[in-house]
């Protein structure tokens, strides 16, 4: 589940996807999708979805991702995000200056 920063609420929206199953591998493949409509709500005019594909660090626990952002309008927003465990925020500025960040921002 994530949260979305457009959402005043703060709520979290279900999301679903895989990640490579073979944990011996340092570097796995993960990809989700979030559809940012909450399970519930009554139709409104704001619809969006999120997909996300990228790689998950096991050394570090970050996950690298390129998204892919579409709503009813047909708008679409491609960029690049990085994603840490909570309190994990040294990890992630490491990770920056790392050889896994240069290749994924090539």
């Amino acid at each position: 589940n994530m949260n979305s920063t457009q959402d005043p609420t703060n709520r979290f929206f279900p999301g679903w996807g895989s990640i490579d199953s073979d944990v011996s591998r340092p570097d796995r493949v993960v990809g989700w999708s979030i559809c940012w409509i909450y399970p519930g709500q009554p139709p409104s005019d704001y619809r969006s979805v999120t997909s996300y594909t990228g790689l998950y660090y096991e050394d570090s626990g970050i996950i690298s991702v390129i998204f892919d952002l579409v709503d009813e309008s047909g708008y679409i927003k491609r960029s690049y995000d990085y994603f840490a465990k909570e309190g994990n925020e040294a990890a992630l500025e490491e990770f920056k200056n790392s050889e896994h960040y240069a290749k994924f921002n090539r």
